[in-house]
């Protein structure tokens, strides 16, 4: 069969002369890309006849591997922003697409994959293990023959003995790990996470609150490096069954909404845990399994609703409910994510507000544009969207605080996404993985994001909540969802 991934040949001609700009500038992006899930290679090449010309030859895991990096590329702090690439050019960039199909260098399956080349006095090894895969490859070097063998025979009592320490050394099953209630449990964690060197974790946190909780992790436990891919719940969700599909996980931990964690619950992606600080959590915010276990619990909830910008928009203008988006003076100026959280919102209103309602609202010129919730709250503090419904509360009220035009409000009802966060049962770091979930529910992980304007099941709100997902199956749910949005379609006008 064809090995999964995708492979990219781009190539980017510099302004006459500004060559060695443009080299210099993508190798920092390479240089920025090397911790990243998904890079198998990223390579900048140029010819000596063609200085101007730079050639990029990648091979991703994925295609969300791939917009991912992008995305940091575009926003990370310290990382080559694109623009200044683009300003470099003196065309716009060729590209070719291409399926990797195998050879020298590329791995079925991609990352998770070890590629050793030892060559010894005598002997030249070459070690190919990952996944499913385990593949030792033996050949004599060049020297004389008699002296390769007195040396391999010399090799075979050292080589025994180290297959049986190795088969003595069995980690500790997950499953074992996520249950120990020992007062030892942190100490014993910490040990074997260091150990495991790294953690991969899955989320759907936005903004600065992913970062700062890795920050704080790699803080309280350093030597332990977090590895975060940060994706919408949908790329979550692609990514996780592409996965499973292929038998090869990736993820440690993932933190994201709870459709996402009933899908992979169901289909048993998941290992119940126990932590902590979990004791002091409600019950309804806890997601029961056997033996005392939880498969998830809530570690943070995000509230939707109108963001407008404060130089565009009078207060006069400002809604106090869904019925007032219909303000003559608001036309033409609202704009609907059209990520989940615009769906999200639609669901919301069709709820609360009936379907004929939501229909009126193309009569005010909707503009909807495929961008995140966090994209969207941007494109309002730049001015390029004056109001929107399809704000989270946490990314306005973070932004407001540093001086952006921009501010928040409810509506009768806001929809709310409950974050929750599980154990992938695959795990390929079993400490760091429990670690890093006993961190989430911490004092401290919950005053990171509480000082971000996340909600909590602790912290009470003044206004309605709405849970989408309530009392739905994975199926019932896709089917409510895909109800949502076609109806968001058919209301606003897409803007490429």
């Amino acid at each position: 069969p064809v090995p999964a991934g995708l492979g990219r040949y781009v190539k980017f001609t510099a302004q006459p002369g500004r060559g060695d700009e443009l080299a210099e500038l993508l190798l920092q992006a390479a240089d920025s890309l090397r911790d990243t899930p998904g890079c198998e290679l990223y390579v900048i090449n140029r010819a000596a006849e063609t200085p101007d010309e730079i050639w990029v030859t990648e091979l991703w895991l994925d295609q969300a591997s791939l917009d991912a990096s992008l995305e940091q590329l575009r926003t990370d702090q310290g990382r080559p922003q694109i623009a200044e690439v683009t300003a470099l050019l003196a065309e716009p960039p060729a590209r070719t697409d291409l399926t990797p199909l195998g050879g020298i260098g590329y791995l079925p399956g991609g990352a998770g994959y070890t590629h050793i080349n030892l060559e010894t006095p005598c002997l030249v090894y070459e070690l190919v293990e990952g996944g499913d895969l385990t593949d030792l490859i033996v050949r004599w070097s060049s020297k004389p023959a008699r002296q390769r063998i007195d040396w391999a025979n010399s090799q075979v009592k050292v080589l025994a003995e180290t297959i049986g320490w190795a088969q003595a050394q069995k980690p500790t099953p997950l499953a074992e790990l996520a249950a120990y209630t020992g007062l030892d449990r942190e100490q014993r964690l910490i040990a074997g996470a260091k150990a495991e060197g790294k953690v991969v974790w899955y989320t759907s946190l936005a903004g600065s609150s992913y970062k700062e909780l890795a920050k704080g992790f790699e803080a309280k436990y350093p030597g332990v490096r977090i590895e975060p891919y940060r994706g919408t719940s949908v790329d979550l969700m692609t990514r996780i069954i592409a996965e499973a599909e292929a038998k090869h996980f990736l993820a440690d931990a993932i933190e994201t909404t709870l459709p996402v964690l009933r899908y992979m619950r169901e289909n048993k992606m998941l290992t119940p845990y126990v932590s902590p600080s979990l004791a002091k959590y409600p019950s309804n915010a806890k997601e029961k399994a056997d033996r005392g276990l939880f498969y998830w619990a809530i570690d943070r909830e995000t509230y939707m609703g109108v963001g407008y910008n404060t130089n565009m928009i009078p207060a006069s203008a400002v809604p106090k409910n869904y019925a007032d988006l219909m303000k003559p003076e608001l036309k033409g100026k609202i704009a609907f994510a059209t990520s989940d959280t615009g769906t999200r919102t639609i669901g919301s209103m069709l709820k609360h507000k009936g379907e004929e309602f939501v229909k009126k609202l193309k009569a005010q010129d909707i503009i909807l544009h495929s961008v995140s919730g966090r994209a969207m709250a941007d494109m309002v503090i730049s001015g390029e969207v004056g109001i929107s419904p399809t704000i989270f509360r946490d990314h306005a009220m973070e932004s407001k605080s540093k001086g952006a035009p921009i501010d928040w409000v409810p509506m009768e009802v806001v929809p709310t996404n409950a974050g929750g966060v599980s154990l992938v049962s695959q795990a390929p770091h079993p400490y760091a993985a429990t670690l890093l979930v006993d961190f989430l529910f911490s004092p401290e992980a919950q005053k990171i994001l509480a000082d971000l304007e996340y909600g909590s099941p602790f912290r009470p709100v003044s206004f309605k909540l709405w849970y989408p997902e309530a009392g739905m199956s994975t199926a019932q749910y896709d089917k409510e969802n895909a109800r949502w949005e076609k109806l968001l379609r058919e209301i606003g006008r897409k803007q490429f």
